[in-house]
């Protein structure tokens, strides 16, 4: 049966911004056009009034973390706390039903939001629970504190310092962060069961779906995830399109175990290329800097050489994959810039990878022309702007952090898009755009005038662009014939409100 959208604002996202009238017939355009028209060639099309609504194509998320969002959503969250008081009350409150011994996960603690302004550490957790094991997990994925009782269970004192265990007077304070947490949160911390995962994708699936997406990347596939990803693409569950991305050292392993999926879609899942880290995050000072952070000489945490993503680099070309990469820190996107620039020296065809700069939010402006001249791309993370831009004025001043996320700079060189890095915010594709075109803080200080850029691109990189970026313009990112019928309805235009509306 043919349906035949009309009566509102279409934008399409192509050269000719709008369109009267959309014909789709099974799930794909078959016409764009004038709506009297192919009401007389296509008589019998059920008619969809859009009683003046507007209607994009679909959003595209360019990266976040699918499963990550799916198993967050199983823990307590910790974001609305004031300080250390609210977090012992909502752990005394979880635990009240749980046996001894059994692991209490909690997410989303941020110390820059607490009264006391610096990290809780054992202690405070000890205090509610001395009885179980205990993790509360910052709300960037980058770190977590322990109580005593996980410490003992998982041997933290044995970690080497600089994987990233905070020490104190020579005593750990329960901190770990990066590699040292990253390692723990995979294989220690202990995940839910295959129903409780399952049931927790649906629902992230479905918040996807309520923010418009139908698209979703899942940044990072280890070989310890596997099962659930092989028992999520079985259950029939997924509807949206989701595009993994996966660690490196698993390459054999996730080649093997995904063969129907390596850069094709079945049971809409795909394995879209390879994911590497360089730096950190700037909010908790691991990004990598070109200059120190204000008040001492911690330039943040490097983890790879610049010889290491080259040959990263080159295993990608070697296996015609994708390389998306993390660097927060300018002096982490130069490295990765500069080791693409030296491949591409020796073999031109870097640059069909599209490799991707993820969040990129400190790129140095004067690096985006190099990074165009590679076919790099950035998908910036534009909300941290919103959320942590006041932190980031203490922590590198006003000018650096002015010129975070350079999105003017990125419209007269790179093509970019924008993303949210779900679950650190809410796949909300329109604060997205808002933070673009706003560039204001979460106290309201505008951080950067004049990185600002307008609605219309904004708009677009989180459609058209998100396509580029996983080579699928030809079907996905716009409202044009031949492409899927996946639309986003709004009841009012973007391009004709004010931006404190979007």
């Amino acid at each position: 049966m043919e349906k035949l959208y009309y009566n509102g604002k279409i934008l399409t996202m192509e050269k000719d911004i709008y369109t009267t009238a959309v014909l789709v017939e099974d799930g794909i355009i078959s016409s764009c056009g004038m709506y009297e028209k192919l009401c007389v060639s296509h008589p019998n099309a059920e008619r969809i009034d859009l009683k003046g609504c507007a209607m994009m194509p679909a959003f595209i998320d360019s990266h976040s973390h699918f499963a990550s969002c799916a198993i967050a959503s199983l823990y307590p969250s910790l974001e609305d706390c004031k300080n250390f008081n609210d977090i012992q009350n909502i752990i005394k409150q979880h635990s009240q039903n749980k046996k001894e011994g059994e692991w209490l996960i909690f997410r989303d603690y941020e110390p820059s939001k607490l009264s006391e302004k610096t990290q809780p550490n054992k202690n405070i957790l000890d205090e509610v629970s001395p009885n179980n094991p205990v993790v509360i997990q910052h709300k960037s994925g980058h770190g977590g504190i322990f109580n005593s009782l996980a410490i003992k269970m998982l041997n933290i004192s044995n970690i080497p310092v600089e994987k990233g265990i905070e020490i104190k007077d020579g005593n750990l304070t329960g901190y770990v962060y990066e590699s040292a947490y990253m390692d723990l949160a995979i294989n220690s911390i202990p995940m839910p069961s295959a129903d409780e995962l399952l049931e927790a994708f649906k629902n992230a699936q479905d918040m996807y779906f309520s923010y418009g997406i139908t698209t979703i990347q899942d940044g990072l596939i280890l070989k310890e995830t596997i099962p659930v990803y092989k028992n999520l693409i079985k259950s029939g569950i997924l509807k949206a399109d989701v595009v993994g991305f996966y660690d490196l050292k698993d390459n054999e392993k996730i080649k093997s175990e995904f063969s129907e999926h390596i850069k094709t879609y079945k049971n809409n899942f795909k394995i879209g290329g390879i994911k590497i880290f360089i730096d950190g995050s700037p909010q908790l000072k691991t990004a990598y800097m070109s200059r120190a952070y204000t008040g001492n000489n911690n330039r943040g945490i490097c983890f790879l050489t610049q010889q290491q993503i080259e040959s990263v680099i080159n295993t990608a070309l070697e296996n015609e994959m994708q390389v998306i990469c993390h660097s927060n820190g300018d002096a982490a996107c130069d490295m990765f810039i500069k080791a693409v620039g030296a491949v591409s020296y020796k073999n031109k065809n870097v640059y069909k990878l599209r490799p991707v700069i993820i969040h990129g939010q400190f790129i140095n402006p004067a690096d985006l022309n190099e990074a165009k001249n590679n076919n790099i791309m950035v998908s910036f993370f534009i909300s941290n702007l919103f959320y942590y831009g006041d932190i980031h004025v203490e922590n590198l001043g006003i000018n650096r952090a002015s010129q975070m996320n350079p999105l003017n700079s990125a419209l007269h060189s790179v093509n970019f898009t924008l993303h949210q890095d779900s679950p650190v915010c809410k796949p909300n594709m329109l604060e997205s755009v808002y933070c673009a075109v706003s560039r204001k803080t979460s106290s309201g200080r505008i951080l950067g005038q004049n990185q600002k850029i307008p609605v219309i691109n904004a708009l677009k990189s989180i459609t058209i662009n998100a396509a580029y970026q996983y080579f699928e313009e030809k079907t996905k990112g716009s409202i044009a014939k031949n492409k899927l019928a996946d639309f986003v309805i709004l009841d009012k235009n973007p391009l004709e409100v004010s931006v404190e509306e979007i």
